[in-house]
């Protein structure tokens, strides 16, 4: 089973970041750093684990993708539909085909303390 909450972080060729996902029941939903909202729905094949994924990706106005696509005026949605490995492959880098450009996530499951961070965080940078 791959219900529960997972951390997970992620890098392209614009930069990097960290999120969240809660799974439970068939559906998904999280967030990450750059205010990216996730939700979506989930499959986990019978014979081989393998997971079918539908994601909807809400993406806040200003935000930059990690794949490489400029930020926008406006808030938009992207849509993808993909699979991944077992257990998204945990702790194993693993290829998004989200785009444009290249994104590698690894992911963790983690706590269900942590699971209040599916529905937003923020980083802040500490200056020395």
């Amino acid at each position: 089973m791959i219900d529960g909450t997972w951390a997970f972080v992620y890098a392209g060729d614009s930069g990097m970041g960290i999120g969240c996902l809660v799974i439970k029941d068939g559906k998904l939903r999280g967030t990450d750093a750059g205010g990216v909202k996730y939700s979506g729905s989930i499959a986990e094949h019978p014979s081989n684990g393998e997971l079918s994924i539908e994601l909807t990706m809400n993406v806040p106005a200003g935000t930059w993708l990690v794949g490489g696509a400029g930020a926008l005026d406006m808030p938009h949605t992207r849509n993808y539909s993909f699979t991944l490995p077992p257990r998204f492959g945990e702790l194993a880098p693993v290829d998004l085909p989200v785009f444009p450009g290249k994104t590698i996530a690894m992911f963790k499951l983690v706590s269900d303390e942590f699971a209040r961070f599916a529905d937003g965080f923020e980083v802040r940078l500490k200056s020395s």
